[in-house]
């Protein structure tokens, strides 16, 4: 049983507990506007009573009280809304960044506002419909010019902008980690003191709230998950699977430049930084945060030097002593812009046989011109009536058939100069042909038709050029720049070239012929008009004797693989390339996207891996990634595409025209800089300076025919400017520039409206549950002044206790035994 003092130590753990209950409230009360306290409370329970059961116990009554005892002063917080409310503050974090980035986007763009795009576009439109009324107008020639250059000054300013926010965007990134990093050594440092108080076997509540309070803040930044790591309060924080905290331990976000992405950051996680090529001399990548994650190999053969073809002889040998006197020359040529394709094959031919014994009134003679690259060979096939036989360039003898394998033979013979290998399938009867370094292949029939029997066919469209004795340098010229034009055939500036006069070295002039577009695809190819021979294209230069074209300059397209798939490419940057397939018989003309949601950057000849790997997917810093990666990328895109589209449509119209004045018998003027690739077209937008210093070279009036100006007066090559916003050559044909360009507005608003909502419905959930978590965790003054009087209540009735104690043991020490003295 216990003793007569044992209720002594009754009260004194119950004023204990009574105390330290209400200091507890005081505390609670003291931080009840401290952001991210989590009130306390004592838990106490009954003390072990006495006695315990068992075969020495004291015999009694039964187990008697002892009294209560602090377990601990805890934390009331719930750890699921814990977690609920960080998974839904990165949400929130993420689609704020998105948001504000789009709104800035919005705002550059400036729409509905007649300073925007739309607006300069309509004042453009204005101008060119005065132009089409008064062509010969000097007045009104400036002002189009002047409304011109404004429209261009417009795109190239939004595009300044963008970029110089996307470098900011990058920026606020840097900054975003920096802070991140600091949060990151906050919560390394709580963990470990709250660790070691731990095992002393206390309960740092407060530092415990401190690093929630911190955990809360880095998930607004970056998708981290949190986990208890030990029994003594330690947590470990991850991100991507990766630990960051761990103990007193941190591991800290990495800036990693990006080489394919104008050295802008990638966040990557310490110790595991990767470059996203592992062999930048080879290739580099922007890669888009959508894209999926993975490795690609991309091995490259060959670079795009990214030129035009031109052709013509710069030599001089055939050059012309003037550009207006008549030349006397008789005849014509036709010109088609294209290829064959990468490797084109035959249609089946009976037996292998491509020519037999002619008959009475058959062609005896064949002649064809054989091309990759920058190398071209004439091959012809003659009937030599003595033996009987098919002669290929005058000494292969093929018999009296000639067959897929004589051909073969001949074009395969390294000494016949041929730059194609030939193949014959196993039933001989049927040849295919390719370019010996990986070339667009070009088989072009000069006299004969032997490449047509063989069913090789270019499906573009051929340009007939007349020629007449009384036809100078200038009219010939003026032939060929109207052939290609806005409402006739060719219809497509990847099919038009346009023709200028150069001074050759000697003095001489020369025709120059040139591709609007750069690539293998648009090769100059010069054949003789129906029934006639190549003399006038030889005379003029364009060909040489033999019928071999004289080349100034050739395009040549990388030649990648990209998991195996071969590719060509125009550029050396690009999302999209033609793949060599057999889906289309291997023309190689389709553009498709390599790696969706990649940017390619060749450098050089090698092989190199791609690497897409994303370490942080969520939180604000995401988003600032996103924004700055896709969202104004895409609108610089746009930007890039409009402006491309719009300059080789305007030029290729401009090309065909004629001026006024001193410029009505010239064309082949660019009414814009030429720009050549995609990639910062917009910022690269600009009118023709020469038209500045010469505004009688703006082309408004058509040719005749003759390759003379139907007048001054004449302003159709002004309507057709007009007619051609009104035309669907944007996006793959398939929209006018004002639907474009709407849609790309409607498109950039949708995404904004879409964030803000995103936003808002985050950060009122985000609301909701801290509104959950505050009814648990949060101070409530009234409850906890209820419980100060209720313990104070408590307190006072247990001190009574004790004086009752003190009175009763007064009376056993001093008022019994004393009988007798």
């Amino acid at each position: 049983m216990s003793n007569t003092f044992s209720g002594l130590e009754i009260g004194r753990r119950a004023l204990n507990y009574f105390r330290q209950a209400i200091e507890t409230s005081g505390h609670n009360i003291s931080n009840a506007d401290i952001e991210g306290y989590s009130r306390q409370r004592v838990e106490a329970s009954p003390t072990d009573p006495y006695t315990v059961p068992g075969i020495n116990s004291p015999a009694g009554a039964g187990q008697i009280g002892t009294g209560v005892g602090i377990d601990a002063i805890i934390r009331i917080r719930d750890a699921f809304l814990d977690e609920q409310f960080r998974q839904e503050s990165t949400k929130e974090g993420y689609w704020e960044a998105v948001s504000t980035s789009l709104e800035y986007v919005e705002m550059f763009l400036g729409e509905p506002s007649e300073n925007a795009i739309s607006g300069s576009l309509s004042k453009l439109n204005d101008a060119l419909n005065e132009l089409q009324k008064n062509p010969d107008s000097s007045a009104t020639r400036e002002s189009f010019l002047r409304e011109l250059d404004n429209f261009y000054t417009t795109v190239n300013h939004i595009y300044e902008n963008l970029d110089e926010y996307r470098s900011s965007l990058d920026q606020e990134v840097q900054l975003k980690v920096d802070e991140a990093n600091s949060l990151l050594d906050r919560i390394a440092a709580l963990n470990g003191q709250i660790k070691t108080i731990k095992a002393l076997g206390d309960e740092p509540n407060d530092l415990m709230d401190q690093r929630d309070n911190l955990i809360d803040q880095l998930s607004k930044l970056v998708d981290v998950k949190v986990s208890q790591a030990d029994s003594l309060g330690s947590i470990s924080v991850s991100l991507a699977g990766r630990i960051l905290v761990q103990d007193d331990l941190a591991r800290h976000l990495m800036l990693v430049p990006q080489d394919g992405n104008n050295g802008f950051y990638d966040v990557q996680i310490e110790d595991n930084e990767f470059a996203t090529s592992n062999n930048p001399q080879t290739a580099t990548a922007a890669i888009s945060p959508e894209a999926t994650e993975g490795v690609h190999s991309v091995e490259i053969s060959r670079l795009a030097n990214e030129k035009h073809w031109a052709i013509g002889d710069s030599t001089g040998i055939s050059g012309f002593a003037s550009k207006d006197e008549s030349l006397g020359i008789e005849g014509g040529f036709s010109i088609q812009v294209g290829t064959n394709g990468y490797s084109p094959s035959s249609s089946s031919l009976a037996g292998g046989v491509i020519l037999t014994s002619p008959s009475t009134g058959d062609l005896t003679h064949y002649t064809f011109r054989a091309a990759a690259g920058g190398k071209e060979q004439v091959i012809t096939v003659d009937w030599d009536t003595t033996s009987g036989s098919w002669i290929i360039n005058g000494s292969f003898d093929a018999g009296n058939q000639l067959e897929t394998t004589d051909l073969a033979n001949f074009i395969n013979d390294p000494s016949n100069g041929v730059p194609l290998y030939a193949s014959v399938d196993p039933s001989g009867e049927k040849i295919t042909f390719k370019g010996q370094e990986g070339h667009l292949v070009s088989l072009t029939d000069i006299e004969g038709n032997l490449v047509s029997l063989m069913g090789i066919k270019k499906d573009f469209p051929t340009v007939q050029i007349s020629i007449t004795e009384e036809d100078s340098l200038q009219t010939i010229v003026n032939k060929i720049n109207s052939a290609y034009s806005i409402n006739s055939q060719p219809s497509s500036p990847e099919e038009w070239l346009h023709a200028s006069i150069e001074q050759a070295v000697n003095g001489t002039f020369y025709i120059k012929l040139e591709s609007n577009v750069i690539g293998e695809n648009y090769r100059i190819n010069i054949t003789p008009s129906e029934g006639r021979s190549l003399f006038a294209a030889q005379k003029l230069g364009l060909v040489d004797s033999d019928g071999k074209t004289n080349i100034i300059q050739h395009s040549e397209d990388a030649l990648f693989k990209v998991d195996s798939q071969n590719y060509l490419s125009a550029t050396n940057v690009f999302t999209k390339a033609r793949p060599i397939t057999s889906y289309n018989a291997f023309k190689a003309d389709t553009l498709e996207e390599v790696i969706p949601g990649v940017e390619l950057h060749l450098h050089g000849v090698g092989r190199t891996d791609i690497r897409i790997e994303r370490h942080v997917s969520g939180g604000y810093i995401a988003g600032l990634i996103m924004s700055r990666d896709e969202l104004v990328r895409e609108a610089m895109n746009f930007l890039n595409d409009f402006a491309k589209t719009l300059s080789d449509q305007m030029n290729a119209i401009h090309y065909s025209g004629h001026g006024i004045s001193s410029g009505a018998d010239l064309t082949g003027t660019p009414l814009l800089s030429p720009i050549d690739r995609e990639k910062e077209a917009a910022s690269a937008l600009s009118v023709n300076s020469t038209l500045w210093e010469r505004t009688y070279l703006l082309a408004t009036a058509s040719d005749d025919g003759t390759g003379h100006t139907t007048g001054s007066g004449d302003a159709s090559k002004a309507l057709e400017l007009i007619q051609l916003f009104s035309k669907r050559v944007f996006n793959e044909d398939s929209a006018t520039a004002e639907d474009y360009y709407q849609s790309f507005i409607a498109s950039v608003g949708s995404q904004s409206r879409q964030a803000a909502v995103m936003e808002e419905n985050q950060s009122v959930l985000t609301e909701q549950i801290s509104n959950q978590k505050q009814s648990i965790m949060g101070v409530n003054i009234d409850e906890e002044m209820t419980n100060i009087i209720t313990y104070q209540h408590s307190y006072q009735a247990i001190s009574r206790y004790i004086t009752v104690l003190d009175e009763l043991l007064d009376k056993v020490i001093n008022g019994m035994g004393i009988a007798g003295r």
